[in-house]
């Protein structure tokens, strides 16, 4: 149990930032990264939303997707976000402090 426990907590996780994008009027950063946490698990595409200024998390909190290592966001207008991610979508918002949220 010891052996286990000191493995898989051990185990970093790395961020590779595909994409950042600022909303059209400025208020926002949306970030699309792969998650990567070693060999034993997928790659997994997320998006992470924030007002401008703020520090982005190390998990994304409107978009999480598995099985991919491909992600695109882009501005739709400056309350409109859109997501393109293949694979399995594991977690996805449709707002977020007032801004939509879309798959594509």
């Amino acid at each position: 149990m010891c052996c286990l426990v000191s493995v898989t907590c051990g185990i970093p996780c790395d961020n590779e930032i595909k994409q950042e994008l600022i909303s059209p009027d400025g208020r926002y950063t949306a970030t699309a990264f792969i998650r990567d946490c070693g060999a034993t698990t997928d790659f997994s595409p997320q998006v992470h939303l924030r007002r401008t200024g703020k520090k982005m998390a190390a998990a994304g909190n409107v978009f999480i997707g598995n099985h991919s290592n491909e992600i695109k966001i882009r501005w739709l207008s400056e309350n409109e976000m859109q997501i393109s991610a293949p694979g399995e979508v594991v977690h996805s918002l449709k707002e977020f402090d007032g801004v939509r949220v879309t798959l594509k």
